[in-house]
């Protein structure tokens, strides 16, 4: 019995030695796990700060390129209204200058067609009374005839 006993306290010290590695390596394994843990959390913060960061960096990028383009939008369009309003100003005068021209071509067709209708008036009135003097004369030239004979 005695070597029963002193196996089974054998068993028992290996068991207990046993249960003691085991309890130390799962110790050994949770700090680890835990120190694992802190150090991927910590990588995550390192890595969700840096995203953080860039994105913010990217915005203010974003916000600066919008404000740029809305400067040059403005400049463009501002510089074609200038150019609209410089082409509409030099439109009207060229206008101005055709009507005005129009206006004197319509004058001057005016006093031509005046003229015109003097003249023909004149003219009329020249043939009326070369047609009247024409009469005259035939008149004139058959009473001669007449007294010659």
């Amino acid at each position: 019995m005695d070597a029963d006993q002193q196996r089974y306290d054998e068993l028992d010290a290996l068991k207990e030695e046993d249960g003691r590695k085991f309890e130390e390596r799962l110790s050994e394994l949770t700090l680890h796990h835990e120190k694992i843990i802190k150090e991927l959390d910590q990588d995550q913060k390192i890595d969700l700060d840096r995203q953080v960061q860039e994105t913010t960096l990217l915005k203010e990028t974003m916000d600066k390129m919008n404000e740029q383009h809305q400067i040059m939008r403005d400049k463009i369009e501002n510089d074609a209204w200038d150019e609209i309003d410089v082409l509409k100003d030099k439109n009207k005068e060229e206008l101005a200058k055709h009507i005005d021209a129009g206006m004197e071509s319509k004058c001057n067709l005016t006093m031509i067609n005046n003229e015109y209708r003097e003249k023909k008036n004149v003219k009329e009135t020249a043939q009326r009374q070369i047609a009247e003097k024409q009469s005259d004369l035939n008149d004139l030239y058959k009473k001669t005839s007449n007294l010659k004979q």
